[in-house]
């Protein structure tokens, strides 16, 4: 994930040199929504004859691509501005948590524990979410585009995401864009709140189905995050195994805890053991069973 952020941000970057740079060309022609951008990025008209300065000195123009070269830069002030302008629009456009995105409580040791994976959703709340509304309000039809692309993207990785794990589509539209809205991070906060609601009360308040995200969470999980559904999935098992009466769905939830078990090309292989583990143990088939035959009988 951290070589495709980096990649990400680079195109990010490139992109965005080549915005700017035309803007403070022709700082006349340029758009009051061009100019909010870069005064958003810490970029004030102030600066732009400074920055031009040293790009003209420094920098190059291939064709339609214009190349900074920062590092050339002699003007310490104009580099500082710009480096800090670029990698705000790449944490911007490629999301990135930074210290201000999430809750004070959440710095503590409890609170990293019970905000375990939720930073994305908090700094998605202020980059994306947020960020978005300022552009709508401002007229910014890039708004549109990106809300539509965001959410299309959701919805692709959700069916792919299907495929891979052999479950079906939802064919409700409902769902779908329920599903896209969820994946793409343009209501984050919301979503989460949405969904573990959903799983605490055991009802589907939208669509068909709930939320693919959190099809394998318990309440305990979704509530107070990963680290506490460990040990309720453990405390389950062992409970279950006591009693004698072990369900596939303890087998499958301690199967979870095993590294690199999610991976697609070794999903299959802890399918097949799964199966063989809960036909040896005699334990009780549920439909994650039924899911797991048809699989492996195509």
């Amino acid at each position: 994930m951290r070589h495709w952020n980096d990649a990400m941000k680079s195109a990010d970057y490139i992109a965005a040199t080549n915005r700017a740079i035309r803007v403070m060309e022709r700082p006349g022609r340029a758009n009051k929504k061009a100019k909010a951008w870069l005064a958003q990025l810490g970029i004030g008209e102030a600066e732009y004859e400074r920055i031009m300065a040293q790009f003209k000195e420094h920098g190059e123009k291939r064709h339609t691509k214009r190349l900074a070269h920062v590092d050339k830069w002699t003007d310490e002030e104009a580099r500082r501005i710009w480096i800090g302008a670029m990698g705000k629009n790449a944490n911007i456009q490629t999301v990135t948590p930074g210290a201000g995105d999430k809750l004070l409580v959440m710095n503590g040791d409890l609170g990293k524990t019970l905000g375990q994976f939720k930073s994305f959703a908090m700094a998605a709340n202020q980059r994306v979410m947020i960020r978005g509304a300022q552009m709508a309000r401002m007229g910014d039809a890039r708004f549109v585009s990106g809300l539509t692309t965001f959410i299309s993207l959701g919805m692709m990785v959700y069916a792919l995401k299907s495929y891979l794990s052999n479950r079906d589509s939802a064919d409700d539209p409902v769902t779908g864009a329920r599903e896209g809205i969820d994946r793409s991070g343009v209501l984050p906060v919301f979503m989460e709140v949405f969904n573990t609601l959903e799983k605490t009360t055991g009802t589907t308040l939208l669509g068909e189905s709930p939320s693919s995200r959190y099809a394998t969470r318990g309440s305990i999980d979704s509530l107070m995050g990963p680290s506490f559904g460990r040990a309720q999935s453990v405390s389950d098992f062992a409970t279950n195994v006591l009693d004698g009466e072990l369900k596939d769905r303890d087998l499958h939830a301690l199967r979870k805890l095993l590294p690199f078990n999610n991976i697609f090309y070794v999903r299959k292989l802890l399918d097949e053991f799964e199966i063989q583990a809960v036909e040896a143990l005699d334990a009780e088939e549920t439909s994650l069973s039924d899911r797991r035959e048809s699989m492996f009988a195509e």
